[in-house]
């Protein structure tokens, strides 16, 4: 029988910076042929996300940051703008905790799902 451990909250303080900003690619399928938006409306506001640096070159050049949920599962991935600047902090070695706000769509008038993520950095300064 495994013994369950209790995490540790770490005491971090305030973030040194916080990105709000969208998923990109949602409506997408994933390389295993799942559509994001199922995976989407699984999704709920406070779930934490994993960043994940994609290192391989698109045709203008540049790198994205897939997004995915703590099972693996892949949502989506951030716009250039926020990969570059969340790359920049992965490199400084900065501690970096993703979390949903928001689920947007999946109604009639708008059935396609959206997915309003919150980036909060400590380590910056």
């Amino acid at each position: 029988m495994a013994l369950l451990r209790k995490r540790r909250k770490r005491k971090r303080g305030k973030p040194d910076e916080i990105i709000y900003t969208k998923l990109r690619d949602v409506t997408k399928e994933n390389p295993n042929g799942v559509k994001r938006q199922k995976l989407l409306k699984k999704c709920r506001k406070g779930e934490r996300l994993i960043l994940e640096p994609l290192h391989e070159s698109k045709t203008d050049g540049d790198d994205v940051v897939n997004v995915r949920r703590l099972n693996g599962q892949l949502l989506g991935v951030l716009s250039y703008e926020r990969s570059r600047q969340v790359q920049e902090y992965m490199s400084m070695k900065a501690e970096i905790e993703t979390t949903i706000t928001k689920i947007t769509g999946g109604g009639l008038f708008k059935p396609y799902r959206g997915c309003n993520i919150e980036i909060k950095v400590w380590g910056v300064l």
